[in-house]
């Protein structure tokens, strides 16, 4: 059985510095829950891209939860641009998703672990009420450090992240990112994993070519699965929906009908297809080979997110972070995000429960297997079906190493 594993962290840091220097439903029930577009996930994948070529995992979900928090405390326009961007319009509301997404309805449910935490300088004045709402509504807990020493102050938020991704993700703020004008740093983590519902089968996978571009082709190990599973036909791509033990979330593989359509399926990619893209995915029997891959990835955040709309955050003159602390200037030096994940057969022995309605109607017609192999570059991302929330995207271009 196929295990999923990912991990995503990302820190926001927050610089003082002296004033001289400038209703969607559930899945099988009924009951409206929380949700969240996918407008500000599809639209990040787009800038996270933009300029690099190759592989890529990038998590909304992190980013969107750490910048909820600062808008909780962000003012005017500052606030207006956060929320925009993010397609939100209330933070608390926002919340809600977050704890949503984070239950685990049973035991068997993907294990889908966030930890968020403020770092503040010891003695630096933040506002009580802020403190209290990050501590009730994103379980966020203030944390006192000297940046005064800021390699010793980087290493302990380091270790925290290491110990909080299980291991996988280490030295999430580089050398030089805290300095002695560092007075507060939101970090936030997500650790995935899940067991694939349909199971690979091991002694199936074998070594296969896998066109990475039309010049050159590398060998990768090709699990093999055949399923009814949720599929679709778009204008660029075939997608594939692979559910996870829970039912509470799957992968969606989005694979270019040619070897060389990567870029027509990333132009395909827009809000508006994916927020309808469950409406036409339809049951088939499938035979689907899938290729292991790992994928590590690692971006500083302010030039993306300054494209996307968020400008006044990063600006000493401009940020009104006034719902944090009455300190001036104070705004964000700098975002980072580092992800990683890992797709393989392994997994753990699961049930699951399947209902099936039978009504009198002529007989269909037998359709044909769809056959996918994924020997191609694609794109993939993970969405929680209970809120449509995007947790991660990406695209795996070589599986041949680790980025």
């Amino acid at each position: 059985m196929k295990k999923l594993l990912s991990s995503a962290v990302l820190a926001g840091i927050c610089t003082c510095c002296p004033v001289s220097s400038g209703g969607e439903t559930t899945e099988g029930g009924d009951k409206p829950v929380p949700t969240v577009g996918s407008e500000f996930a599809i639209n990040l994948y787009h800038r996270w891209i933009a300029d690099a070529p190759g592989n890529a995992f990038v998590s909304p979900f992190s980013i969107e939860s750490v910048l909820a928090m600062t808008a909780v405390g962000a003012k005017g326009e500052t606030r207006k641009q956060i929320l925009e961007t993010l397609h939100i319009s209330d933070p608390q509301e926002y919340s809600n998703v977050l704890v949503l997404t984070l239950s685990k309805p049973d035991q068997d449910s993907p294990e889908f672990h966030l930890a968020s935490a403020l770092w503040a300088q010891s003695g630096f004045l933040l506002r009580n009420e802020y403190v209290q709402f990050l501590r009730e509504r994103f379980k966020a807990q203030a944390r006192m450090l000297d940046f005064q020493d800021p390699e010793w102050a980087r290493s302990v938020i380091n270790q925290w992240v290491n110990e909080q991704t299980r291991e996988k993700i280490s030295n999430l703020l580089p050398p030089g990112s805290l300095t002695p004008n560092t007075r507060v740093i939101l970090t936030n983590t997500i650790y995935f994993r899940a067991d694939w519902l349909e199971k690979f089968e091991p002694l199936q996978t074998k070594k296969a070519p896998f066109q990475v571009q039309t010049d050159r082709t590398v060998e990768v190990d090709m699990m093999h699965l055949g399923a009814r599973l949720r599929y679709a036909e778009t204008g660029a791509s075939h997608v594939v929906s692979l559910p996870y033990v829970g039912a509470t979330a799957s992968m969606y593989l989005i694979v270019p009908k040619t070897p060389d359509g990567l870029k027509q399926t990333e132009k395909e990619l827009t809000p508006e297809w994916m927020s309808g893209l469950d409406n036409r995915l339809r049951k088939r029997e499938v035979r689907l080979g899938l290729p292991r891959f790992q994928i590590t990835d690692a971006k500083p955040m302010s030039k993306i997110l300054h494209h996307l709309g968020i400008t006044d955050a990063f600006d000493p003159q401009q940020a009104d972070f006034s719902g944090i602390s009455e300190v001036k200037p104070f705004f964000i030096q700098q975002i980072y995000h580092k992800t990683y994940i890992t797709v393989d057969e392994k997994g753990t022995q699961a049930t699951g429960a399947t209902g099936l309605v039978m009504a009198v109607t002529s007989l269909p017609i037998p359709e044909e297997p769809v056959e996918i192999v994924v020997d191609r570059p694609f794109v993939f991302l993970i969405r929680d079906h209970r809120t449509g929330a995007i947790l991660f995207i990406g695209r795996l271009c070589d599986p041949s190493g680790v980025e």
